[in-house]
């Protein structure tokens, strides 16, 4: 008489390496409602009690709930969701990277954000976007941890080659910008669509250097100068706020530049123009030596009136009355934040927020 095979069912480990797959595979729901018992047991071939048994290790991981008449879902979109929201770094050692404007600007998003989640129950996740520092090189390893639907903010086109992944993956996404993206430009058209799908938080710089100029010749200047980073990208709204209030002179530097080159710069252009009034948007570290003042360091007489065009904690550490252009980080994150958590329809919420003077009775 001829033995039947019995076919041995697999073991509780190969059922649990056979649902972190199916979890982490486009089969699974976006919405972490796993299907019931019974479907996944066909599905892993096994019976209900060794699927019950290989659920108990995914819920003792944390990567899977079970709810008591509601179901199973996979915590990372059920749970996670619903408690953080992303926050892109650079790159993991961006401090080594970045100049003082581009450190500052993260530091106070992040804080603006940590402050606005405080007793909500969500709580930021900082990633970093690449391993090398440049955009055009994401580390999708780290970007694949992103679970559909997720909640994601963003601090700029820097981050750019990522837009189109997290649009797919239908995240909630806060983009935060300076630039004017409604001027065309080449290198931003393939990521307009992308853009457009998300929730846009923008600074008008337009406005702010426009109240620094007025504001300026409120005080008497009558001959100004722009020192700025970038002033030759059409999208950057500083030269054009600038020539718009009167002012002529300028000279377009780089974003982070050491004290020697703007100092010799200054001097060049103090030379040629004659300027009274300066806005200085660069990034520059001052050293911390108090014997001298800012404008000494800068090769300049001190009548020249002065106003910087964002907060440079090296400056203040200088002059602590020295007046600066500030952003409302903590304004700008408490409203992205509710944005997220109450209601997020990017197609009516672009929001403004207007840049103002600090210290504007020192000037």
């Amino acid at each position: 008489m001829q033995k039947k095979t019995v076919r041995s069912a697999p073991t509780r480990d190969l059922v649990v390496e056979k649902l972190e797959h199916y979890l982490n595979s486009p089969e699974c729901p976006q919405n972490g409602c796993l299907p019931g018992e019974d479907s996944l047991a066909k599905m892993c071939g096994v019976s209900r009690k060794t699927l019950r048994s290989a659920l108990d290790i995914l819920a003792e991981r944390g990567v899977v709930d079970r709810i008591r008449g509601k179901g199973t879902f996979k915590v990372l979109t059920y749970e996670r969701q619903k408690k953080v929201i992303y926050y892109f770094l650079p790159c993991a050692d961006y401090e080594k990277y970045a100049g003082i404007t581009s450190a500052t600007h993260i530091m106070e998003t992040l804080n603006g954000l940590m402050l606005a989640t405080r007793g909500t129950g969500t709580y930021i996740v900082p990633l970093h976007y690449s391993q090398s520092n440049r955009p055009d090189d994401p580390d999708w390893e780290v970007l694949n941890m992103i679970e559909p639907g997720a909640m994601v903010f963003i601090g700029g086109m820097w981050y750019r080659r990522c837009f189109s992944f997290l649009r797919r993956r239908s995240c909630k996404v806060l983009f935060l910008n300076m630039l004017d993206l409604s001027i065309f430009h080449p290198d931003n058209a393939p990521y307009m669509d992308d853009i457009n799908s998300f929730h846009q938080l923008r600074i008008d710089n337009f406005t702010g250097v426009r109240n620094c100029a007025d504001t300026l010749m409120k005080h008497g200047c009558r001959k100004l100068f722009l020192a700025a980073a970038s002033l030759g990208d059409i999208t950057n709204p500083l030269l054009p706020g600038y020539l718009k209030s009167g002012g002529k002179a300028y000279w377009s530097c780089d974003q982070e530049l050491s004290l020697d080159i703007l100092r010799d710069e200054l001097a060049r252009q103090y030379r040629k123009f004659q300027f009274d009034g300066l806005i200085l948007g660069c990034g520059v570290e001052f050293p911390s030596d108090s014997r001298f003042t800012l404008r000494r360091y800068l090769g300049l007489p001190e009548e020249v009136r002065l106003i910087f065009y964002y907060k440079n904690p090296t400056v203040l550490a200088l002059d602590r009355k020295q007046p600066y252009v500030c952003c409302d980080y903590r304004r700008i994150c408490r409203e992205g934040v509710e944005i997220l958590l109450d209601g997020y329809h990017p197609e009516i919420q672009r929001r403004q927020f207007k840049p103002h003077i600090e210290n504007l009775e020192y000037l």
